[in-house]
């Protein structure tokens, strides 16, 4: 329970903060705010090289 508290005020804080930072730490919640995934897209690129 003390262990969610926190890390669900790290999010919140990051998400606020500047979305850039939270871009480099996490790929998914980028995504909520509205910021293009720079990471499945690379995915999908190696994946068609590796075709």
């Amino acid at each position: 329970m003390t262990k969610s508290i926190p890390s669900n005020n790290h999010i919140i804080k990051r998400v606020t903060g500047s979305p850039g930072d939270l871009r480099n730490d996490r790929p998914a919640p980028a995504g909520l705010l509205g910021i293009p995934d720079n990471r499945p897209k690379e995915h999908v690129s190696t994946r068609r090289e590796s075709r």
